[in-house]
């Protein structure tokens, strides 16, 4: 390998390093802070997906014990007096 072909090598393997890397004085993440980021936050996302499904769940329940509870108490005030 002469000198001209090693100078390109040198200067795609800094090319990959740059869009690898983040760089601290544009503040530009890296692609691998990217993809670290990006994980991060679809965990997040999936969290909060799950805790919306939980409490609509316990909505529902407690929705339907009052009634339950409600439709109990009509049924019976009204066979009574009946």
């Amino acid at each position: 390998m002469n000198k001209s072909e090693t100078n390109e090598v040198n200067i795609k393997l800094n090319r990959i390093l740059q869009i690898l890397e983040s760089d601290e004085k544009t503040k530009q993440m890296g692609l691998v802070e990217r993809s670290s980021d990006n994980s991060k936050r679809i965990y997040k996302i999936e969290q909060d997906k799950k805790i919306a499904a939980a409490k609509h769940t316990a909505y529902g329940v407690a929705g339907g014990g009052f009634i339950s509870v409600l439709y109990t108490l009509v049924k019976f005030l009204f066979t009574k007096n009946l």
